[in-house]
């Protein structure tokens, strides 16, 4: 709710000049997650810093943002995720009952970079315990998920699809208030995607209208970040239960740097949408007013 007034309000105040719309512009981005913030400047073709997390001396960037996702407590994977300075951090196994503990264990090895829980399921009690704890993001699944979760304002809200899910419930995706979808492959990746998962991947991104994020399980091949760059991903997921987490990452990395400039597709294809309160659902995103520069 408080999103559409914000936007009502946007859209009203264009007239007033570009002043105005700067200071609305900062307004958003203040309550923004950093994560979502992140991949809004990827959709609009504006790269992460070569290296994976901010720097200011760096000139070259990625075409991805990276987010290591790591089991509760795996020193050694936290380690390699700080050392590779990525984009943010997915924690997995974590209870939002202790949440004041999970930044306890980060912040020491990575104090500036975002991080997320993983969980089956939210509830509007979960998301402000979460953000009270400073979590950026919540990545959780539709199954057992109140819809009140939905209302809280923060953390990002980051809806985990499952490529079975009813073509259906599919399309309504880019009504529902969450800010990304996470694009979840059965099993641990072994082999790589097949041209079929490919073809649903293709599908969940262009029907949800959201910011799409691919999970990169353990056995899926470095390769495949070509094939999920070209249908307009603009996020991996990279689970970092491997034997070695450093050399993972740093074959992610150069993976990306082989990738092409341009994707071989019309630019802001995807693009976050707002949930619409009225009218006929459909498949394809409301259109969006451009914004003035901050």
């Amino acid at each position: 709710m408080l999103l559409r007034v914000e936007r009502r309000f946007e859209i009203r105040s264009r007239r007033a000049g570009p002043q105005v719309r700067v200071i609305i512009g900062r307004a958003r981005r203040e309550n923004m997650s950093k994560l979502i913030e992140k991949l809004e400047r990827i959709s609009e073709g504006r790269g992460q810093p070569f290296g994976f997390g901010p720097a200011a001396n760096r000139v070259k960037t990625l075409p991805l943002v990276v987010i290591a996702t790591l089991p509760e407590g795996d020193a050694r994977a936290a380690a390699a995720a700080a050392a590779a300075k990525v984009d943010a951090v997915l924690v997995t196994g974590a209870s939002p009952r202790k949440a004041d503990a999970i930044p306890a264990k980060l912040m020491s090895e990575m104090p500036d970079i975002p991080w997320g829980v993983s969980l089956d399921s939210v509830t509007r009690d979960d998301m402000e315990r979460l953000a009270g704890a400073g979590c950026d993001f919540v990545v959780f699944s539709i199954a057992g998920s109140r819809a009140a979760a939905l209302n809280a304002e923060k953390p990002g809200k980051v809806l985990r699809i499952d490529p079975s899910l009813d073509e259906n419930l599919a399309r309504t995706i880019s009504r529902l208030q969450v800010d990304a979808v996470f694009l979840q492959p059965a099993g641990k990746g072994e082999g790589g995607l097949t041209v079929e998962q490919l073809l649903v991947y293709e599908w969940l991104v262009g029907v949800s209208g959201k910011y799409p994020i691919a999970a990169m399980p353990p056995g899926m091949p470095v390769e495949d970040i070509e094939s999920l760059w070209a249908l307009g991903v603009v996020a991996v997921a990279a689970d970092l239960a491997v034997s070695d987490p450093a050399e993972r990452l740093s074959r992610i990395k150069e993976a990306m740097e082989k990738l092409p400039a341009k994707r071989r597709r019309s630019k802001g294809r995807f693009m976050a949408s707002l949930p619409v309160s009225s009218g006929v659902p459909s498949s394809e995103p409301p259109d969006e007013e451009e914004e003035g520069d901050e």
